[in-house]
């Protein structure tokens, strides 16, 4: 079980970041990256996780980062200039994968934007979203997911499809029991439990 706990100045909190998520990119998986709550760290941390492996020249990965984060669209608005579509649109059928994921400035790191509309909860969209995460991943070593806070809708609907789930929470800003809590509530949702990334925000 991956479990970190960094500074953001500590570069072996860079090791650790790349070790542990390293592990599903060695094994072309997708992993989804939750928190309790959705903040902006989140975005912060799948944006740094994406840069730190595709700049892996050993590997020379091919990355996706997902916005999938229903309660903040930080990622979409550091990475993309204007509101443009992406995986809200693909399960709504109103765009395809070539038009939507987009090419970054570190090669090797790909991005899909949350898109314009809000996450659908229509059966088709559902039954379409397994589908979806199966094409983008036989297109990309690892996949990265934002998917905002545990109790969102969207965190909800994907973790159950995705290989490895990871909580990323602040150091000392929730007890054991709301963390035992929410693993419990991450895992009733069918989720692989891959670990908890503790990091420091100060």
């Amino acid at each position: 079980m991956l479990y970190c706990a960094l500074s953001q100045a500590q570069s072996q909190g860079q090791f650790l970041l790349q070790y542990g998520v390293g592990i599903a990119a060695e094994n072309d998986m997708h992993i989804v990256l939750v928190g309790i709550e959705s903040e902006p760290y989140l975005s912060d941390l799948s944006l740094h996780l994406g840069i730190l492996l595709a700049k892996q020249p050993a590997q020379m990965l091919s990355i996706l980062l997902v916005d999938a984060n229903s309660g903040s669209h930080s990622l979409s608005k550091r990475l993309v200039q204007t509101t443009t579509d992406g995986l809200n649109d693909l399960l709504d059928d109103t765009a395809s994968v070539n038009d939507v994921v987009l090419p970054c400035q570190t090669p090797g790191l790909s991005f899909l934007p949350r898109g314009r509309q809000s996450f659908p909860q229509r059966p088709s969209a559902m039954r379409k979203l397994p589908r979806l995460l199966k094409q983008l991943k036989s297109q990309h070593d690892a996949i990265l997911i934002d998917a905002g806070g545990i109790s969102d809708s969207t965190a909800e609907s994907i973790v159950q499809w995705c290989d490895s789930s990871c909580f990323v929470l602040p150091l000392g800003a929730y007890t054991a029991d709301d963390i035992a809590g929410a693993v419990d509530k991450l895992q009733g949702h069918g989720a692989q439990f891959l670990g908890t990334i503790l990091f420091d925000p100060h």
